[in-house]
């Protein structure tokens, strides 16, 4: 290789080098344009819940029932589980199954339900004010309760107010 040769090589080699490593330097934040007044005038928040309307009033409907038929303990035990069980998701009816309602501390509810959350379109939870306190309903979507392709709420858990420990 002759000199000039070599001295261009090493060049484009350095020249490389330094064009890979200002690469890899940080050059700061890039500055972010103003929006123009087309962009804020479309803009729009994210939606808080993936569920309809209707069906939130559907899982409200469901917590509000299963919480009045698990207060209402002054009956036999069949008598309480019948009602209560269909209500009750698979890991609910275990979990549920042979409570003594007799031990059930609260008695009724004592207001309307309202949706705590609901983080996708097959779970939600609902509070459910009863005379001891505030319940926690967590409900999950599933199956084809309805009858024509529809999925019902089911309750998972019935979670008793926090002071109750």
């Amino acid at each position: 290789m002759t000199r000039k040769s070599r001295t261009s090589h090493i060049s484009v080699v350095a020249v490389g080098l330094m064009l890979t490593l200002s690469a890899c330097t940080d050059a700061g934040p890039t500055p972010n344009p103003s929006p123009s007044p087309t962009d804020t005038a479309t803009a729009q928040p994210a939606p808080t819940s993936t569920i309809a309307p209707d069906a939130l009033d559907d899982g409200v409907r469901v917590a509000e029932e299963a919480m009045t038929s698990f207060a209402n303990h002054n009956r036999s035990y069949e008598e309480w589980w019948a009602e209560l069980s269909p209500m009750l998701t698979n890991d609910a009816l275990l979990a549920y199954e042979g409570t003594n309602p007799a031990r059930v501390r609260p008695s009724q509810v004592t207001g309307p339900g309202v949706v705590a959350s609901a983080p996708n379109f097959n779970q939600m939870s609902v509070l459910v004010p009863t005379d001891i306190g505030q319940y926690t309903i967590e409900l999950i979507r599933q199956g084809d309760g309805h009858g024509n392709g529809t999925p019902s709420w089911f309750v998972d858990r019935l979670t008793p107010p926090a002071d109750l420990g």
